[in-house]
């Protein structure tokens, strides 16, 4: 039986900003809290995104109707992810929000 629909998620964008010193800096914002449903990391699933030199730490359930091009974290049980990926689920109501810890992302140089 799957878990129901009681959990809740805050779904995030990045913006560009610019700190006291003028520099870029990056902050989320938070766009809307929705219920999700957490799911098990599959072993396809895993190997896919190790392959990309990533671990995925969770995945979550979302009705597809909250999602929104901007969206690249996702706040779950108050630490943040960073969406690795969407895909569909087997709803075509919903989609997979495959995450990874934000704090663990490889670096860009």
């Amino acid at each position: 039986m799957s878990e129901p629909w009681k959990r809740r998620c805050i779904l995030l964008s990045e913006t560009d900003e610019r700190d006291a010193l003028s520099r870029p800096q990056k902050k989320l914002v938070e766009e809307k809290t929705v219920f999700c449903r957490q799911l098990d990391v599959g072993q396809g699933e895993f190997y896919q995104a190790a392959a990309q030199g990533y671990k995925v730490e969770l995945q979550l359930e979302v009705r597809k109707s909250v999602m929104m091009p901007k969206i690249t974290h996702v706040k779950y049980k108050g630490k943040t992810y960073r969406i690795l990926r969407v895909r569909g689920a087997k709803s075509s109501e919903n989609v997979v929000l495959v995450c990874i810890d934000k704090h663990n992302e490889a670096s860009d140089g």
